[in-house]
């Protein structure tokens, strides 16, 4: 599987303490009182009461809504408790939202453009997240404001995980290879190309020794597919398209419905529906079939597959669903 990046802190504690180095600006109560109660959080947070300093970011923001600093340290404080707990992934995905929407109705000025670094905090807490796509947009786009930042091997390499995640190979082993011309020796771009290829390489595998008629082989290498890629969907798919064929239906459901469940709207469950709901039907369970047929037609209007519309069609009619 592969690696995601490294802790943040040393970067994530310098652009907190940026605020400190800013100019005090001209007479206006509500930013000196935002800018006082950032500054005692920051104190809070180096001594170590959490709750402190979440109070007094959460008062400087609403001291000044526009003051960009405290939802940056709100996001940072969050993130660290959704590692150590697993919670707060809502309120830190939020908070650094609230950052980057600041930064595009008012720009930083050249010497705070340090700021756009929220895109890719944003975009890391996103892959912690599971949410991939949101990731990946985020970190493309702190890529294109921020081409000078002094670790791109590292965006790439994010980039690439996110594409991965979404099962996009060439685009990811393509960040992966981007990060490694940046830096030879960085050594997670470097597993995480070799995680691309280990996948792929298992997958074919198994295809071939499906094909060849040796379905209890095929299911072993899938086995030891999933142990290190267990979303991986062509493998689950593969694995229910086996199942179904010998028989095993009971256990091909199951896996079809675990395929629905990782990713609903992925391209292959359009597939995974279809063939779902030819089994169901031949089970007698037509309005379980209906349902699954019915939720592809919402989900993609627009296929371009003719010979899956046909079928998707067939099935309809058979089920007893007017096209």
């Amino acid at each position: 599987m592969v690696r995601l990046p490294r802790s943040w802190t040393a970067l994530a504690l310098g652009c907190l303490v940026l605020a400190c180095a800013l100019p005090r600006p001209a007479a206006c109560s509500s930013l000196d009182d935002a800018r006082t109660a950032y500054k005692a959080g920051l104190r809070a947070y180096r001594g170590g009461d959490i709750g402190e300093a979440l109070r007094l970011f959460r008062a400087s923001e609403q001291a000044d809504p526009s003051y960009p600093f405290p939802p940056f340290a709100l996001g940072r404080i969050y993130q660290e408790l959704f590692d150590q707990e697993t919670r707060f992934y809502e309120e830190g995905i939020a908070a650094y939202e609230r950052l980057a929407l600041l930064l595009r109705i008012n720009p930083p000025a050249p010497k705070d453009r340090a700021l756009y670094q929220v895109l890719y905090f944003l975009g890391l807490f996103y892959l912690k997240g599971g949410d991939y796509p949101q990731a990946q947009a985020a970190l493309q786009q702190f890529l294109e404001i921020s081409p000078d930042f002094d670790n791109p091997e590292a965006v790439h390499n994010a980039i690439g995980i996110a594409l991965y995640y979404q099962d996009q190979y060439d685009g990811a082993v393509e960040q992966f290879r981007t990060a490694l011309a940046r830096n030879p020796s960085f050594a997670e771009a470097r597993f995480n190309l070799r995680s691309v290829f280990t996948r792929l390489a298992v997958y074919n595998e198994s295809v071939v020794l499906s094909r060849a008629g040796e379905a209890e082989l095929a299911l072993d290498k899938i086995e030891r597919l999933k142990e290190f890629a267990p979303r991986y969907l062509p493998g689950r798919h593969l694995e229910a398209r086996i199942l179904n064929h010998l028989g095993r239906t009971e256990e091909a459901l199951r896996v079809y419905s675990e395929i629905l469940g990782f990713d609903p709207g992925a391209p292959l469950t359009f597939s995974v529906r279809l063939e779902m709901a030819r089994l169901l039907a031949t089970r007698g369970k037509a309005e379980e079939a209906r349902s699954l047929l019915l939720d592809n037609l919402n989900r993609f209007p627009d296929l371009q597959d003719e010979r899956l519309q046909r079928e998707a069609v067939e099935m309809l009619v058979k089920v007893g669903v007017k096209p």
